[in-house]
């Protein structure tokens, strides 16, 4: 997944200066609307919109019109140069080239430009344009962070988080979050909940993460709605409250929230707030699973395990613990071993149930330790060597597994989406200036 992306309103940034170049008006009014299927074969019926081709005065007119506002930028406007960058990155109006783009965000950056700072840290974060660069990002971030950039501070504090050019430090990144958050960023107010329910780089205080969860939520946050269900759901920070907990669980499952799907499908299975109703249970259990969501994914193999709101089905249960397993859930893998031993969904093989529970002992997964013993004293030593052979093997590939999964920060914090009509991120400002 990639991080913020940006570039305030550029396509009408464009329409404007051509406008404003060229007094050149192409198509002005409404637009007509494409014809209904059953309008078709009628006299009467509107056609299609299509936009009118240029001519070759138009085209002149318009590359005249962009050289010299090129000229302008190379001779050291700054809002100029930040544009250009803009348009070479998206490809508006001219090819995109990455190279291009960071050549005039760091022209304008330089000159103390601040949203050319913050899309030139972007650029040194996500690889684009230049070799990835956290340090790089972090000084951007910064420049851009001390003149109050609120998606700066938010990233600032992120890579003081991850400790990912710098060394991690959990205060300085609260700082920063706490700088975007009192100015309403949903993200930062949901990173102040999570790291004082945990108590990283704050003193531990469920109160404070109900607050700031309570307001990332507010804001129609998914992530922050399913986790403030969870604490509702648990008592924590607030008084306990199946009700409300169901009902922030259902404004995440709302939005897709794969935790949000696990978590309802958790009350229902456990009748917690609700009638008991394993049906429904696996129903959310699936849609979070089929977004490789881990735990729902081995809580569908219990279902399907024990036969509850399933047919019972050994061979589905493998299958999604193995899912599972592979994402480094032990559970699941301590369960597929079993599953080996026993014979269920699988032909009994115990080189490959060692090799499970041996790689489950390691994550720290009790039963497994205790279980690893007793399947050992019906092995020979040749199958124990091949077994542990074979469990590393199964971690480099889980650890495969894991890398090619979208990075996510530990606490599921991820970077804004962006407004695909602004090319904002979705809690700045809706009605950015252009600049002209």
């Amino acid at each position: 997944m990639k991080t913020l992306k940006k570039i305030a309103a550029m396509r009408y940034a464009v329409c404007a200066l051509l406008a404003v170049c060229l007094c050149v008006l192409v198509g002005c009014g409404e637009k007509p609307t494409e014809e209904s299927v059953f309008d078709q074969g009628r006299p009467d019926a509107t056609k299609p919109y299509k936009t009118p081709a240029k001519t070759e005065a138009q085209i002149e007119a318009e590359t005249k019109a962009f050289a010299e506002y090129k000229a302008k930028a190379e001779a050291g406007d700054a809002k100029r140069q930040y544009n250009l960058g803009g348009w070479y990155e998206i490809g508006d109006g001219v090819p995109q080239d990455h190279n291009e783009a960071v050549k005039w965000y760091r022209k304008a950056a330089e000159q103390g430009h601040v949203s050319a700072q913050y899309n030139l840290g972007l650029m040194y974060a996500n690889s684009e344009g230049v070799l990835q660069d956290y340090q790089e990002a972090r000084k951007w971030y910064r420049k851009a962070a001390e003149q109050g950039h609120i998606s700066a501070q938010y990233n600032l504090g992120m890579i003081y988080h991850k400790g990912e050019g710098v060394e991690k430090d959990s205060k300085e990144a609260v700082k920063w979050w706490q700088k975007a958050a009192d100015q309403g960023v949903a993200y930062a107010q949901y990173a102040l909940g999570v790291v004082y329910h945990k108590g990283e780089g704050v003193e531990k205080d469920s109160k404070k993460a109900v607050k700031w969860l309570q307001k990332a939520a507010d804001q129609r946050l998914a992530y922050a709605q399913s986790d403030l269900g969870f604490l509702y759901q648990n008592g924590e920070g607030v008084a306990q409250d199946f009700k409300e907990a169901l009902r922030l669980y259902r404004l995440g499952v709302n939005q897709g929230d794969a935790s949000a799907q696990n978590n309802l499908g958790l009350m229902y299975a456990n009748g917690t707030g609700v009638l008991q109703d394993h049906k429904e249970a696996v129903k959310w259990y699936r849609k979070a699973a089929e977004q490789e969501y881990v735990n729902a994914q081995h809580n569908l193999g219990v279902s399907y395990e024990r036969g509850q709101g399933v047919e019972q089905d050994f061979r589905k249960a493998v299958k999604w613990y193995r899912k599972a397993a592979q994402q480094g859930y032990p559970g699941a893998q301590h369960n597929l071993g079993v599953f080996y031993v026993l014979g269920r969904g699988v032909l009994e093989d115990y080189v490959t149930a060692y090799a499970w529970l041996n790689i489950a002992a390691a994550n720290g997964y009790e039963a497994s330790m205790k279980g690893k013993p007793d399947i050992a004293q019906k092995m020979t030593l040749e199958q124990i060597a091949k077994a542990q052979e074979l469990s590393r093997e199964m971690l480099k590939q889980i650890e495969a597994n894991i890398a090619g999964k979208p990075k996510e920060p530990d606490f599921r914090l991820i970077a804004p989406r962006i407004d695909p009509k602004t090319g904002l991120p979705i809690w700045e400002t809706k009605n950015p200036k252009l600049l002209k």
